[in-house]
């Protein structure tokens, strides 16, 4: 059996441990990269049903018809949702300049092609937190300023739209590089995108560029929190807005999240001040993060010391 699952993807896997064993009771398993073989070590492994048991395990022919699935997530159609639900239209922008583009980018200047750093780029910039300016924080002691300002590092897009609306996002693997609002370039890489907050329902997925063609699946779609956007194609997801609060959605490779591979959604802002302070929450939250601004400011020293990525 061959499984694609890509970080942190869960499967429940039911064997049923009723072979004849003809070759013995020892059985390879082996995880290995889905696309570049020398790009990320392979991992073998055997289970033994007898411990006592320490043959090899029997293995195939270098002949033998292995399918090889590449990075593809299982078919969306073939996932089926117990509890079904019907997706509703969309209250957001859903133009191509509201696509979300993946792409690396030079750093510090992205015009440079000279440059020997580079940074993931989810919307136009890579995202960088300030470990001592956490998003909750700064929304719950913001009662008079629904929308208060973030660092563009920070990447917000905000959800600002009544309770159970939904809101659709296209995530591109693959398209005209013009069309991106700052200079970057396409790395061939899969990227398993997880969102914090939600699972999210997947209207469409597929290689290629996302057109206006594309049908979307509106009744009962496959419902996840870790979607592939596969090489060279995009997904397309929708999800409620329910959940008022901060949400982070990212890749889910640590070094591309690393490298600001991320954005986050402010949802629902004017009610984030009242749900924390029903919660009893504010107090701990400001004395904590004073707490950890005074840690940091102390040994942050030189400055960037402490941080040495995007800090998600």
């Amino acid at each position: 059996m061959t499984l694609c699952r890509s970080s942190p993807q869960r499967y429940e896997i039911i064997i049923e441990a009723n072979a004849t064993f003809t070759h013995n009771s020892n059985f390879w398993i082996h995880g290995t990269y889905c696309d570049d073989d020398s790009m990320l070590d392979s991992r073998v492994g055997i289970i033994r049903y007898n411990a006592y048991n320490r043959q090899d395990p029997f293995t195939l022919l270098p002949s033998a018809r292995v399918v090889d699935y590449g990075c593809e997530d299982p078919k969306p159609t073939d996932l089926v949702p117990i509890v079904p639900r019907t997706v509703g239209k969309e209250v957001n922008g859903f133009t191509p300049a509201d696509y979300l583009r993946i792409g690396l980018q030079n750093w510090p200047n992205v015009s440079d092609p000279n440059s020997l750093i580079h940074k993931w780029v989810l919307v136009n910039r890579s995202q960088y937190i300030d470990w001592r300016d956490p998003s909750l924080l700064r929304l719950a002691t913001a009662d008079d300023e629904p929308r208060p300002l973030f660092q563009p590092d920070t990447v917000p897009i905000y959800l600002d739209y009544e309770t159970d609306d939904w809101v659709y996002f296209v995530i591109e693997n693959n398209y005209t590089l013009s069309e991106a609002h700052t200079p970057r370039t396409i790395p061939r890489s899969v990227h398993p995108i997880h969102l914090h907050g939600h699972d999210f329902l997947i209207l469409a997925q597929g290689t290629g560029e996302f057109t206006k063609d594309v049908v979307p699946k509106l009744d009962n779609p496959a419902r996840r929190d870790v979607v592939n956007c596969p090489i060279g194609g995009y997904v397309w997801i929708a999800f409620q807005v329910n959940n008022p609060g901060a949400w982070l959605m990212h890749c889910h490779i640590a070094w591309h999240a690393s490298a600001g591979l991320s954005l986050q959604f402010i949802e629902q802002p004017k009610r984030i001040p009242e749900l924390v302070n029903i919660s009893g929450a504010l107090p701990d939250l400001k004395q904590r993060c004073q707490d950890w601004t005074e840690h940091y400011n102390t040994t942050n020293v030189p400055k960037g010391a402490l941080q040495d990525d995007s800090g998600i």
